[in-house]
């Protein structure tokens, strides 16, 4: 609940004040929830059913504005919140370059209001939610802007090569048209071009482009929709880009780009290549025709199906009022579809293409799927079933328990494993191996709570242990950074059913945590000066009652800075160790402490974005050795490429697990893949 009283700027109450409250509903759910609440005669609001993680809180309608974001852990007392006329200030954009006005900017504040600057680049605007502004303009690279920061320096990114620039509103700057605050833009590399399909004549439909910056430790991706006609733009950071263009009716086609600031590089018309397709035929039990029907194909991709999918790289086409489907731009081989329908439980099959050629499907016959009802001794919260347990987000089927009881509808034959939460915390996982038809799932509370004592040499730790549940898939995460209003929300892509917990240390080193479900999990402690140390692997015991778990850390093995190729420290780079160690972190300072090596010889490296270190070599002569390093990130390390030769492979993807930094994926060339 996020409670309060609304008060003038006299300190006076304010009664009938309609209260708008936002939260993300869960993290593997992209949807928000509304909270509704009045002021009573005193002020006085409450507004309840909030989720951990970003919430906001604003007024709706009236003279008097307030609105604020803020991170929930528990219930929260805003005490009296000040009702105020709205801020508004006058901006204008211009070039950074040239200094000339940019006519069509468009600023948006955080709580989800637009405007457009005129021919002269100026624009009325109302910062909320922070006095944060992002402008964007064709042709510029996208910023944002921090209205009373105090400074012109850019400071660190919101999003990566986002940066934020804060504005010093001084005197009379902004009060007026003739003296706005002046907001810069920096030119961008600007890519545009029309994409047909393979005819040389139809424009590509559905089409999406995706362009991939390599920056070392993983890619950075811009994603941009084709137009109906095929036309397609795009500004980008200056960079070397891999260009990915698809489309319902054409076959993937891979470019590559580069080009600096103020560059416009323009590719003409892109003609497709010939690829497979698959047609067919969407009924029901009865065989009549499915209108509207969802056909969907998710292609092979680097960054692995599940955010593949997640960042929205799927072609999608919709039945006509025959059930009829076509679907271009299928691998050779064997492809996946999936096949979606209100009422229906969703269905996937598989086609093969022995060659470029047409692949017909027949009949795709759908089913109304079954009724679930799951009762726990909960008696409010949410009900996720995983068909299969196959820990695929998009598989997922969701349903409120109301009274202790959930019903789901359409879901497929065959096993699944229900999960069910309560304000957010997961409380009860259930397995159902042998099921057919209707049926009813019990899954009642099964938590246990664990306690537990954090030393470091045996003194006693502060920060916090993140606890991640071991979740078995073969789909890999990822991480998505999206906005919407007022709520910035940066999310970990995990399986359906991941869980992850969060526990505060005390100075005297102890933790707690109410509710953990039995089971796997990882535990990484962050200590209080920043960063956090390699993860440990915990088993939590069948419930009820209380388990311990005390995490002891040997004392420092090697410490150091990470810096940049200007000297100044580094946060956030991950210090990776060979052999067997994973990753710890710098904090803001730069630094960073292996902790509890056994004697013997290892390397260090960082790593951050593009820039790595190169290696160091330690040496630990016995358990009290105690060593000092400095890793300098540089903008163009050595290469250390690795190339796996597939013997009889032709192309496709190969998984490649690393120590360091987990699963990656390469694409297959001519038997011939690299990372």
């Amino acid at each position: 609940a996020v409670a309060g009283r609304t008060v003038d700027p006299e300190g006076r109450p304010v009664a009938g004040v309609r209260l708008l409250g936002l939260s993300w509903v869960e993290h593997e759910l992209p949807m928000m929830r509304r909270h509704l609440g009045l002021s009573g005669p005193d002020g006085r609001f409450s507004l309840t059913g909030f989720t951990k993680g970003a919430a906001s809180l604003r007024t709706d309608g009236g003279e008097l504005e307030y609105s604020e974001g803020f991170d929930l852990e528990d219930s929260l007392d805003l005490g009296s919140i000040v009702l105020a006329a709205a801020e508004t200030y006058w901006i204008q954009v211009v070039d950074a370059s040239r200094g000339t006005a940019i006519p069509g900017a468009r600023a948006s504040s955080e709580a989800g209001e637009q405007s457009t600057t005129d021919r002269e680049g100026i624009a009325q605007v109302s910062p909320r939610f922070g006095r944060s502004l992002m402008v964007s303009a064709k042709g510029y690279r996208m910023a944002r802007f921090e209205i009373g920061g105090g400074g012109t320096t850019a400071a660190e990114p919101s999003l990566p090569g986002l940066p934020i620039f804060p504005v010093d509103v001084a005197g009379d700057a902004g009060a007026t048209a003739e003296e706005p605050l002046v907001l810069r833009l920096e030119p961008a590399f600007t890519v545009e071009g029309v994409f047909i399909a393979a005819d040389g004549v139809t424009p590509a439909a559905s089409g999406h482009l995706v362009a991939a910056r390599d920056m070392g430790n993983g890619s950075a991706t811009r994603h941009r929709t084709i137009a109906a006609d095929g036309s397609f733009s795009a500004d980008l950071e200056p960079g070397a880009y891999t260009l990915e263009l698809t489309a319902t009716n054409a076959g993937r086609t891979v470019l590559s780009v580069q080009g600096s600031a103020g560059d416009a590089r323009d590719l003409g018309v892109i003609v497709a290549p010939a690829s497979a397709w698959v047609s067919g035929t969407v009924v029901n039990s009865e065989y009549v025709p499915v209108f509207e029907a969802s056909v969907s194909y998710t292609r092979p991709s680097e960054y692995g199906r599940l955010m593949t999918r997640a960042m929205g790289q799927v072609a999608t086409v919709t039945t006509d009022v025959d059930g009829a489907f076509e679907l271009h731009g299928l691998e050779v081989g064997t492809s996946t579809l999936r096949v979606e329908a209100e009422g229906f439980a969703p269905l996937e099959f598989e086609v093969e293409a022995n060659a470029v050629e047409w692949v017909d499907a027949g009949f795709v016959e759908l089913s109304r799927g079954r009724r679930i009802t799951v009762r726990s001794d909960v008696e409010s919260g949410l009900v996720k079933l995983d068909p299969g347990g196959r820990s695929r987000p998009r598989d997922l089927i969701t349903g409120d328990l109301e009274e202790g009881v959930a019903v789901l509808e359409a879901v497929p034959e065959g096993a699944f494993v229900v999960h069910v939460s309560e304000d957010g915390v997961a409380v009860c996982k259930k397995d159902v191996q042998e099921a057919t038809g209707d049926d009813v799932v019990t899954c009642d509370r099964s938590t246990v709570t664990v306690t537990g004592r954090v030393t470091l040499a045996g003194q006693p730790g502060g920060g916090h242990l993140s606890w991640d549940a071991k979740v078995n898939s073969r789909y890999g995460r990822g991480v998505t950074t999206s906005y919407s209003g007022s709520l910035r929300r940066t999310v970990v892509v995990l399986p359906a059913g991941a869980q992850n917990l969060q526990a505060s240390v005390d100075l005297d080193g102890n933790y707690r945590l109410e509710a953990v479900l039995p089971g796997e999990w990882n535990v990484r402690w962050s200590p209080p000066e920043g960063g956090h140390q390699e993860s440990r692997e915990v088993t939590v015991p069948d419930g009820p009652g209380e388990f311990t778990l005390n995490f002891d850390y040997g004392g420092v093995s090697i410490e150091g800075v990470v810096t940049d190729p200007e000297g100044q420290a580094v946060h956030l780079a991950a210090v990776d160790i060979f052999p067997q160690r994973s990753a710890v972190v710098s904090d803001p300072d730069g630094r960073f402490r292996v902790l509890g090596l056994a004697p013997g010889a290892y390397q260090l490296r960082a790593r951050l974005r593009h820039r790595r270190s190169d290696l160091v070599d330690v040496e630990l002569r016995d358990y009290s050795d105690r060593q000092t390093v400095q890793l300098q990130l540089s903008d163009d390390p050595r290469n250390d490429e690795l190339t796996i030769h597939i013997g009889g492979g032709g192309s496709g993807f190969c998984f490649i697990e690393m120590e360091s930094s987990g699963r990656r994926v390469a694409r297959i060339d001519g038997g011939v893949a690299r990372t």
